[in-house]
């Protein structure tokens, strides 16, 4: 249903989208989908071609330029200039948990930590690839490295993220490869390289760092779990996804 509402989904009320930005399903089908620019968020009910936008909140429940969003026992987590704001499933506003950054991707788990991929316009090299936080937004911990890649301004170390267990996946964007964490002790305990034959010649525009270079090749555009299985999404023309299994083995493509 998912991809059905990536390729058919349009604005109800003969509207458009301005800048559609994530997408997150329920259980029975319906789809929340951000528009970033439009400053909302629109639900499409199952089997649905259009979708329709919760209703406006006032204060700090009112969205400014919303962007990753997830969903949990539901809760609609959604990013936005003001950090992570938490709603009903209907629109109602429940709290904001200030991150003082922008946020990339983010996660929660089943044991209500927060893990985000972070926004960073000067990153240090001390600074973490995953964030993690507690249910208030405090940070605990980080996870992983950045590359830090000169004259990208960190968009080179962007991460789509989903979590198992005590698992936690981060998809690279601009790198074609997932890695494994285990969140028990905040340790990577894999990283898969994904072979594709368009991602050879991608390759080779970062092998440099020419002054004024601000374009990167996109590799990966998105990651989820369902069951004992890890999908990735790849940044192609044609839909692909690459499977595997919690460990990092590749299992199909689709």
């Amino acid at each position: 249903h998912r991809l059905s509402v990536a390729r058919h989904l349009r604005r109800g009320e003969g509207g458009a989208f301005i800048h559609p930005a994530s997408l997150v399903s329920n259980d029975e089908g319906g789809a929340y989908l951000s528009d970033n620019n439009g400053h909302s968020i629109f639900y499409s009910a199952p089997d649905a071609s259009t979708a329709t936008p919760l209703p406006q909140q006032e204060g700090p429940g009112r969205l400014h330029f919303p962007n990753a969003i997830y969903l949990r026992k539901g809760q609609l987590f959604v990013t936005d200039n003001d950090g992570l704001k938490i709603y009903g499933p209907e629109g109602s506003f429940r709290q904001l948990i200030r991150t003082y950054y922008g946020i990339f991707s983010f996660v929660v788990s089943d044991d209500d930590r927060i893990y985000a991929n972070a926004y960073l316009n000067e990153p240090r090299d001390s600074d973490p690839l995953i964030v993690e936080m507690d249910s208030g937004g405090r940070k605990l911990r980080g996870l992983g490295r950045r590359l830090n890649l000169p004259g990208y301004h960190g968009a080179a170390d962007h991460a789509y993220l989903a979590t198992k267990g005590n698992l936690l996946f981060a998809a690279l964007k601009h790198r074609p490869a997932l890695q494994v964490f285990d969140r028990r002790e905040g340790a990577l305990i894999a990283e898969v390289r994904i072979d594709h034959a368009v991602f050879e010649r991608l390759s080779r525009e970062l092998s440099g760092t020419d002054a004024g270079k601000t374009s990167l090749p996109r590799y990966v555009a998105g990651v989820s779990v369902a069951g004992e299985s890890v999908f990735v999404l790849l940044h192609l023309p044609r839909l692909e996804i690459v499977e595997f299994n919690l460990q990092g083995g590749e299992q199909a493509r689709y």
